[in-house]
Parts: C-alpha cells; structure tokens; sequence
C-alpha cells in the first residue's frame, strides 16, 4: 500500500534560491505530531513505491515527481 503524504514545509541548501538542492522535507502526520524526512529518503520510498507526495495550494493538490536539473 503506497502512503499518500501531504508535505508541508521544505528544507533547502538556500532557502532564498529557487535552484538550491532539497535536503529535507516534512509535514504533519494525521495524529497531529510533525515528521521530518531527508530528500534521500524520500526519494527511495517514491522510487519503491512506499510514499507518493504532494502539495496543496489554493485548494488544489499537485504530484512531487523525482527531477534532475541539468
């Protein structure tokens, strides 16, 4: 069964910079209590089919997906 998992706040290298690498992620499980994952880990449980993440804007969820910038 693939977890479906709201994130709510991002950790980057630069916080400021658009480009800057994700070093973690993190979000509020159903029970209230925060979690805090590193972008390694998130990335293996996307590609194992654990986790599938999105965020909500305005109303409207959007997938995650695992990109690689040039």
């Amino acid at each position: 069964m693939v977890n479906r998992i709201e994130i709510h706040c991002v950790n980057k290298s630069n916080r400021t910079s658009h480009y800057e690498r994700i070093l973690s992620i993190g979000g509020i499980n159903p029970d209230g209590k925060h979690w805090k994952m590193s972008e390694a880990d998130a990335i293996g449980g996307i590609k194992n089919g654990s986790y599938t993440f999105y965020v909500n804007r305005g109303g409207s969820s959007v997938d995650v997906i695992i990109a690689m910038s040039q």
